[in-house]
């Protein structure tokens, strides 16, 4: 990702791309090494070898002022073990919050199993620091396992080992550590932040203000080593100047250090400051005011000895202010090494960064002044390029080569970047937003997509977009490449006629330009045929799946990789249309060559497994179906874990063949099982959790709780239309089962009310004829049937099956319950049915009107897309 676009091939069996999908294979004697991912041992059985130690560098070693508050904080964090202790620690910028919780931490380390250190400003980084943590505990799962997947693993562990202590510095917003406090048991957990306002779980705050004169004239003396008495009184008009703020102490005290200058004429240089930078700090608080005063005073000397360091802090400004990799530092000019070495010493040495052995950072205030003050000058036109853009290369260059959603290898360097990619790109507007910018942004999309940050990934790709069809053009392949990806975020978002109307653009002109054949106007082509399938339209997705397939089995053979996820693919469409044979054949098929090529208990190989498993479930043989996704369940937890979310996937697939098979009780306590690994992991918001909570709704409605079933239903719906909007597909599902337990409970107007919402929104969102708005019109006429108008039930159930087998075919599974529906209304001239039925449960399948599992197919291929990228 070095943002150059000339390629060149040499030799015979060279192969050069700007984009490849699948694998390449070249040379005779030519080996594929599949490598298996790394597995997480099961956190209750994993014990820490050894003590656990990481802290973003030593404490100070002038420490003064805080020993009451040190002292008070012990005891806050020492009264209990059983359950989750937190402290937060609040005040003004540059007070000296986490300064504090490094002394504690350090001070009280052995005390602890664990001390571990997050920098939390955003929920991300939170996720990021606690993957951070499973990394350290299980090294070999740094180049495999997802940051959602080790964060989760990461809780786990903790819940599971009392005796550790997490750092949680610089949190924004509480709801950013509300699930994290909710999981976590028998620990520590100490908040910085400048926020007093309510913290969630059994928190107590602690607010921290300046140093009082004394302390703050102990600091200065004896980091300057200047004692006397006029140093000392030179000291105290100092530290009033400055507010007794610690962070402009210790900056002023490293300049008197570095200039050995004495404290009365370092007074006087403060006082004649002039007062613009005073003005351009105004906006800020009283913090940034006071190390405004500070910036010219120490420019100044740092330029007269080092100009490049100033240089070098303007570069630094724009990325995030912790831990900036030094390796990424001068970009591909490996000359310059040592000079940055040598400039970062002197800014450390003037307490303008902290350094480690591998990484920088700047004070929040401090980055906040350097950009004001760049921005200054730069609108006067003093500086001669850019900081910005040079941050901006740099950054391009230290991006990892290869697939970013494919290649886990560099997932680990993607987890430290992207907190600085965001930082810079939110320092451009539109329409300036340069060539570097958009090569940035869409990879790290790609990497995003795959960690399951839909949103994030769709926000960068729409820029990324703008950017290359600004600079390069609509039809050149960097702006195709973008537009794919666009779409295939939009379509995980739920928004698929957009990914619909994306993906034809891109197909037709990839098909024009590249030729039908090739690899990126198949990929189209599947991806595509996808979208078509969310949408409901089987038939035309089945074509384009199988027009796909015969070019790859031609051009790649029958067992490619990228042959057998298409068979999958097309195997799921069979599926959909009804022709169960032919899906379990195709899933079969599918399952045999990744056997073959990976093993019996490759993650692969274990999805495909429990594809078949669905396919016997809809051909009815539970009992083998209940087998299988038993042998997948069991694979998957000694594969990856019984949290790993496949391994909760084959859970929730066997709650739902136990329900199938009328062991409610079980299906209950699975569902259950489920619901609470998600919920706690990863939110109730998660689509997981959702999905769990739905089938738990529904199997407590069979066992006639339906007043329970109501209110899980309620929040689901609720939750669904918070998060996703009342339009979404999953929604509208939420709302359909509403309808259904409203009957059950006899309140048939509302029902009607919801029932016909439902329908109204389908058909506008995805079509009259879309199966998932028959099913609504359906359930309707049913409903219609059991208030006793029978001439209005029958009218639409005609309408329905004369739609399903236009749509789906007459021997369509869906097409022969509404056909048996018609058929029961008509043959029963009794009075309307009165509810509760006395059998919820054959009332259900011969209405058909609730899904246990309406969101399974949707998961399954959300886990499995078509063409990793």
């Amino acid at each position: 990702m070095n943002g150059k676009r000339d390629f060149t091939a040499s030799g015979e069996r060279s192969v050069v791309a700007e984009t490849i999908s699948g694998t390449v294979v070249t040379g005779d004697h030519a080996r594929v090494v599949v490598v298996q991912p790394a597995r997480f041992p099961l956190p209750d059985q994993f014990e820490v070898p050894g003590r656990v130690v990481s802290l973003p560098r030593p404490p100070t070693s002038v420490f003064v002022g805080r020993d009451a508050v040190l002292a008070r904080l012990e005891r806050a964090l020492s009264e209990r073990t059983d359950v989750v202790i937190t402290q937060t620690l609040h005040g003004l910028g540059g007070v000296g919050k986490s300064e504090l919780a490094l002394k504690y931490a350090h001070w009280r380390r052995t005390a602890y199993s664990v001390v571990w250190w997050i920098t939390a400003e955003s929920a991300q980084q939170i996720d990021t620091g606690l993957a951070a943590l499973a990394y350290r505990l299980v090294p070999e799962a740094a180049s495999t396992a997802t940051t959602e997947d080790s964060a989760a693993w990461a809780l786990a562990w903790l819940r599971c080992h009392p005796g550790w202590l997490l750092v949680l510095d610089n949190v924004n917003e509480p709801a950013h550590i509300e699930a994290l406090l909710a999981g976590a048991e028998g620990g520590h957990v100490l908040v910085t932040s400048r926020r007093d306002v309510r913290w969630p779980g059994r928190t107590t705050a602690l607010k921290l203000d300046v140093l009082d004169r004394e302390a703050a004239v102990t600091l200065i003396t004896h980091v300057t080593g200047r004692t006397g008495a006029t140093d000392r009184d030179a000291a105290e008009e100092i530290a009033e100047e400055l507010g007794y703020l610690p962070l402009a102490l210790d900056q002023a005290a490293a300049y008197i250090r570095q200039t050995r200058i004495p404290p009365d004429r370092y007074l006087q240089l403060l006082r004649q400051q002039p007062t613009r930078l005073y003005d351009a700090a105004a906006q800020g608080d009283k913090a940034q005011v006071t190390i405004a005063r500070l910036w010219d005073l120490t420019m100044e000397v740092i330029a007269a000895n080092a100009p490049g360091a100033v240089r070098l802090l303007r570069i630094l400004a724009y990325y995030a202010p912790d831990d900036v990799p030094r390796a990424i530092l001068g970009g591909e000019d490996e000359q310059m090494g040592a000079d940055i070495d040598e400039a970062l010493g002197v800014l450390a040495s003037h307490s303008m960064v902290t350094l480690t052995d591998d990484a920088v950072s700047l004070h929040r205030l401090t980055q906040a002044v350097v950009l004001n003050s760049a921005s200054s000058e730069d609108r006067a036109g003093v500086l001669e390029a850019d900081p910005r853009d040079v941050a901006l290369t740099w950054l391009r260059d230290a991006l990892p080569d290869g697939n970013p959603g494919a290649d886990v290898s560099s997932w680990p360097v993607w987890h430290r970047l992207i907190r600085h990619i965001e930082k810079i790109a939110s320092h451009y507007p539109p329409e300036r937003e340069p060539a570097d910018l958009g090569a940035v942004l869409r990879p790290t999309a790609e990497f995003m997509l795959a960690q399951g940050a839909s949103q994030q990934a769709h926000t960068m790709l729409v820029r990324a977009v703008a950017i290359s069809e600004l600079l390069l053009g609509a039809e050149h392949p960097a702006t195709l490449n973008c537009r794919h990806d666009l779409a295939a975020a939009s379509r995980t978002l739920g928004r698929l006629a957009e990914a619909e109307a994306e993906h034809r653009a891109v197909l037709e002109v990839r098909a024009r330009v590249l030729g039908p054949e090739h690899p990126d106007t198949l990929t189209s082509r599947n991806d595509l045929a996808g979208v078509l399938g969310y949408l409901g339209r089987w038939r035309e997705e089945e074509a384009e799946h199988r027009a796909v397939l015969d070019v790859h089995a031609r051009i790649l053979g029958p067992e490619h990789l990228s042959t057998v996820t298409v068979r999958n693919n097309l195997a799921f469409v069979l599926l959909a249309l009804g022709r169960l044979d032919e899906a379990e054949a195709q899933h079969r098929a599918a399952l045999d060559a990744r056997t073959r090529m990976l093993g019996h208990d490759h993650p692969a190989t274990l999805a495909c497994r429990n594809n078949v498993g669905l396919a016997l479930r809809a051909l009815g043989r539970l009992e083998e179906a209940e087998a299988l996704h038993r042998a997948t369940l069991e694979a998957r937890v000694r594969v990856l874990g019984p949290e790993h979310p496949a391994a909760l996937t084959s859970r929730n697939n066997l709650g739902v063949v136990w329900a199938d098979l009328g062991r409610f009780e079980e299906a209950e306590a699975a569902h259950r099982e489920v619901l609470e690994w998600r919920s706690h992991e990863r939110g109730t918001d998660h689509p997981g959790a959702l999905i769990s909570h739905n089938n738990l709704a529904a199997v407590v409605g069979y066992l006639g709780r339906w007043e329970e079933a109501e209110d899980r239903h309620g929040a689901v719906l609720e939750t669904r239309v918070r998060v996703l909007g009342p339009e979404h597909p999953a929604a509208l599902t939420s709302r359909n089962n509403l309808a259904f337990v409203l009957l059950m409970l006899g309140r048939l107007t509302e029902a009607e009310i919801q029932h016909r919402a439902t329908l109204g929104s389908r058909a506008g969102v995805l079509g009259p004829e879309h199966p998932a708005t028959l099913t609504t019109r359906n359930n309707l006429a049913c409903l219609l049937r059991v208030l006793g108008r029978k001439e209005e039930a029958e009218a639409e159930h005609r309408a329905v099956l004369e739609a399903l087998t236009r749509v789906l075919g007459a021997e369509h599974p869906n097409t022969l319950t509404s056909c048996d529906n018609l058929t029961y209304l008509l043959q029963n001239e009794e009075a309307p049915l009165a509810v509760p039925v006395p059998d919820p449960i054959a009332f259900t399948g011969r209405f058909n009107l609730v899904n246990l599992q309406a969101d399974l197919m949707r998961a399954e291929r959300d886990a499995h897309p078509a063409s990793p990228r």
